[in-house]
This record gives structure tokens, sequence and C-alpha cells, in this order.
């Protein structure tokens, strides 16, 4: 657990610093390096949105936004005063996403013309906005880098919760009287560490049937004579 607090705290205060780095320099560029603002006009009606059905099912991005606190129920109990420090913390989170959303709005919004958006910037929109902020302010890539890196730690903090979180429920806190010993094994540090091991025997196993399958699947294409994908 050690290891994981330490990967998640460096990859959350960096990804953090990095969002409000870029709000901060986003809204100071037109003072700071005479920036001309992408939208051209602010007023009541370009900010207001029409509360129609289409408007009322973005309100799910918010629903993404915070996704994956969920991973963090196994690890409630680790938290001093759980009961009251945990509903906190969600509260909080809840507040930074929403401020975050809304200056980060605006400054996209100062960035990109609505009518000229690239095809894939929502694909690729972080390291749009990051490679024109360094521009703005003539450091070249040296943003987008910095972004790059902690993206980086982001993804392999995300990728270590998705797998711990999972077996902390399955195996670690499971009935001992359901999962063998063996499999229940933990290290100084509270980890499954024989769980991890199980896992990826199971992801093997599961590669080589979806290999198999594939290959059932193409035969079965040809004998029908259907175009594959």
């Amino acid at each position: 657990m050690t290891s994981l607090k330490r990967i998640g705290a460096l990859a959350g205060t960096a990804m953090f610093i990095m969002g409000i780095l870029y709000i901060l320099m986003m809204l100071a560029a037109p003072s700071l390096v005479d920036l001309k603002s992408a939208t051209t006009t602010w007023n009541a009606s370009t900010l207001m949105p029409s509360f129609d059905f289409k408007y009322f099912t973005t309100i799910s991005m918010l629903v993404f936004a915070v996704g994956g606190c969920e991973k963090l129920s196994p690890y409630v109990k680790e938290i001093n005063k759980p009961s009251k420090n945990f509903p906190k913390g969600m509260l909080v989170l809840a507040i930074m996403v929403g401020i975050s959303a809304l200056l980060g709005s605006v400054a996209m919004g100062m960035m990109f013309n609505s009518n000229m958006i690239p095809s894939d910037l929502k694909m690729n929109g972080q390291y749009y906005a990051f490679k024109l902020l360094g521009e703005y302010y003539g450091v070249g890539n040296f943003l987008i880098i910095l972004f790059a890196i902690a993206n980086t730690l982001a993804q392999i903090s995300a990728l270590m919760f998705s797998i711990d979180a999972p077996l902390k429920i399955l195996i670690g806190d499971a009935d001992r009287n359901y999962i063998p010993a063996s499999i229940a094994k933990l290290n100084k540090y509270g980890a499954p560490i024989n769980g991890f091991s199980w896992l990826i025997w199971l992801l093997e196993d599961f590669r080589e049937i979806k290999t198999c399958l594939k290959i059932v699947i193409m035969y079965l294409l040809k004998m029908i004579r259907l175009p594959t994908l």
C-alpha cells in the first residue's frame, strides 16, 4: 500500500497542478502575452445553454469526471476517522471537479473557436491545449512534455488501483471460509501477493481463449463467405 500511496499522491498532485496551471496561464494570457480570445463574443446569450434534452444528456459527463473514486472504497478503513473524513474527501473532490470544469471550459473557450474545433479534440484535446499554451508563452513543447509525464503517472496509478482495489475486495476482505489460504495470503504491506499471480494466470488464459475464439470466428466467416471486418 505504501507504493500505491506514493504513486497515487504524486500522480494526483501532478495532474491537479497541471490543470490549475493551464487555467491560470490561459486566463492570464490576454494580459501577459496579448492573446486575443478565440471566442469573440462573451455575453449571457453565448454562456447560457439551451436547457433541452441534448443539454441534459451532457450531465452524464459529470459522472465520468468523478468516475474512479469508487475504487477508494477498499481503503476507507485505512483512513483516520473514516466515517468523518471520507465524506469530507468526496465533497472536496466534487467541488474541485466542478471548479476545474467551469474554469477549464472558460479557458478552452478562449483557446479554441467553437466553429473550428479539431476533429480529434475529444481524444487529444489536452495535448492540443498545452501545445498551444507553450506557443503562447514561448516555451515550445516544455508544457506538453510536463503534461505527458503527469498523464503517464496518472495512467500508471489508475492501472495499479484498478488491479489492487478489486483484489482487496475479492480476496483481501473476503471470508476465509470461501477463499483458499494460499490465494488469500498477504505480504507485510497487506497486499494479496498470490492474488496478483492468480490474476495474471487468469488473464493469460483469457488471452488464449480470445485467440482461439478469433480463429474459430474467422474460420466460420470463411465457410459462409461473409466479408471480415
